[in-house]
């Protein structure tokens, strides 16, 4: 009810064509989008995690660069987190 209705369907397209946008934002988030940070964990290149972010947001049309929506993401991840440990 309070997450951001663009991950589900990120889950759901992830299941459908084994793709990996849904953990790739949610590190990029978690780690208030350091692109290196973010490349380092998921271990891949930047040039990877570039090409998936804009993939993010052309399939789904997600502005998360944008403060408003950056925010709703990160709060949905970590609530989903705190769901998983209840």
């Amino acid at each position: 009810m309070f997450l951001h209705p663009v991950l589900e369907k990120i889950r759901i397209y992830d299941q459908k064509n084994e793709t990996e946008y849904f953990e790739t934002l949610r590190i990029y988030s978690l780690t208030l989008h350091d692109r290196e940070a973010t490349a380092k964990t998921l271990c891949i290149r930047r040039n990877t995690l570039g090409y998936r972010l804009r993939r993010i947001e052309e399939l789904f049309s997600v502005p998360f660069e944008e403060p408003g929506t950056a925010l709703a993401i990160l709060n949905s991840f970590q609530l989903l987190e705190c769901e998983k440990q209840a």
